[in-house]
């Protein structure tokens, strides 16, 4: 009764190998976690935009559109930046507030358009809440909150909550 020559060289491989591998997991479990390099900004731009409705006609890349419910969020390096906008009258807006082709003034002030509630992180962190376009004697009560922040990390949100209307 004699064991096989053969077998044993199977077994020493394996041996082999199992010492190899035991070595490899210590090494790592005694070398700790990685840690990544101390970088508080990545490099790049982000940007999201979110917008609730649009309405009005658009034909040549030219459009008179009212938006509702917009809010933007970027992301550039060591920069953050939020916006939020219940109401954007877009060239509407613009029409409305520029004065008249006959020189008379303009049918509205641009005073009296609502507007957005903004933030940027470049000096320091900010936060703005605004009620969009509140109906006077309605003690706040309006077209909507606007909601925007930025953050040290760099880090923007910003939201936009509309009004229910009924």
């Amino acid at each position: 009764m004699g064991v096989r020559r053969g077998s044993w060289r199977a077994f020493g491989r394996t041996g082999v190998a199992a010492v190899l591998l035991g070595g490899a997991v210590l090494g790592v479990a005694l070398a700790g976690p990685a840690r990544s390099a101390e970088a508080a900004v990545v490099p790049g731009t982000a940007q999201a935009l979110a917008t609730a409705l649009t309405v009005g006609p658009a034909t040549g890349g030219l459009s008179e559109e009212l938006t509702f419910g917009q809010s933007l969020a970027a992301y550039l390096p060591g920069e953050a930046q939020a916006q939020a906008q219940a109401v954007n009258f877009g060239s509407i807006g613009l029409s409305l507030t520029s004065d008249q082709c006959n020189g008379s003034p303009p049918l509205v002030q641009p005073s009296q358009l609502p507007k957005p509630a903004t933030a940027e992180s470049i000096d320091q962190p900010q936060s703005q809440t605004v009620d969009a376009a509140p109906i006077p004697g309605s003690a706040g009560v309006g077209v909507g909150v606007q909601q925007a922040a930025t953050t040290p990390e760099p880090a923007g949100t910003a939201t936009t909550t509309l009004a229910a209307f009924s």
